[in-house]
């Protein structure tokens, strides 16, 4: 079998082909957490190389784009439709899960459709497991 490269998977079966005991396993895993102290609700994206933030959301915690914000080294990042999304910029923020504390680096794109991404970046370095059955992460 060969492996999907990241954010490019694909699912054999259709949310119609689906047997009911496993139609919650078609919605996003989405965990709490917090950034800079704000509430915030990751969605786990393990196809997802690198972990990502919306500009909107950073400039809601800082009130403008912060001076810790560097240019990326990636100037845009193919999403999983094929679909080429610039890249703002890099930028290092602690982030709270289960009362832990992670320092992750984040791209900061404009209009992501969650707030914040957890990729495989972060859940490679952090050895991270994920529950999908208790749709949590340790």
């Amino acid at each position: 079998m060969q492996k999907a490269p990241c954010s490019q998977t694909s699912h054999p079966l259709s949310a119609e082909d689906t047997p009911e005991e496993f139609e919650d396993m078609n919605s996003p895993l989405m965990i709490s957490g917090e950034l800079e102290g704000q509430s915030v609700e990751p969605l786990i994206d393990t196809g997802a190389c690198v972990s990502t933030i919306d500009a909107k959301l950073v400039k809601n915690i800082y009130g403008h784009y912060p001076k810790q914000m560097t240019d990326g080294v990636v100037p845009s990042i193919k999403t999983i439709s094929g679909e080429r999304v610039p890249v703002l910029g890099k930028i290092d923020m602690p982030v709270k899960i289960n009362g832990c504390i992670y320092q992750s680096q984040f791209h900061v794109m404009q209009d992501l459709p969650y707030e914040v991404i957890l990729g495989q970046d972060f859940l490679l370095k952090n050895n991270a497991v994920i529950d999908l059955r208790n749709k949590c992460l340790t």
